[in-house]
């Protein structure tokens, strides 16, 4: 019993910090947008390095105006994290449709962290003019 109350406060406490992160997110993303801007990453401005889907949103902007060029330097992954994405929602829908657990189905978690490992070195490769 003692054991279940602890989980119990664990388990609230990590939906407390997410829900806290979120509404962090979310105010961060709307402060840049209300100036008028795209929002930066919160990583990049923690840290100073780019996140792997830095530059998602000048990328597509950029395909949009035909300037292929600019949308592959500010993310090469750019529609490949479309397409993934795309392909999450399908299977999380599916799932939800038929009351099974909301997990990722392991091959598309591996496609997932490969991808954003991959788009994180090029991002570094193709230099900090393009975070």
């Amino acid at each position: 019993m003692r054991q279940l109350r602890h989980q119990t406060r664990i388990t609230l406490l990590m939906k407390l910090l997410a829900l806290v992160a979120f509404l962090g997110y979310l105010a961060w993303n709307l402060a840049s947008l209300g100036q008028g801007r795209i929002p930066d990453s919160i990583w990049r401005a923690a840290t100073g390095w780019p996140c792997a889907t830095s530059g998602c949103t000048r990328s597509l902007k950029c395909l949009w105006q035909g300037d292929y060029r600019n949308a592959l330097l500010f993310n090469p992954m750019t529609l490949a994290y479309l397409g993934l994405l795309l392909a999450t929602a399908w299977v999380l829908y599916r799932r939800f449709r038929a009351r099974q657990r909301l997990v990722l189905p392991s091959p598309l978690a591996y496609t997932w962290f490969a991808s954003l490992a991959a788009g994180w070195l090029l991002k570094l490769a193709i230099g900090r003019a393009y975070w």
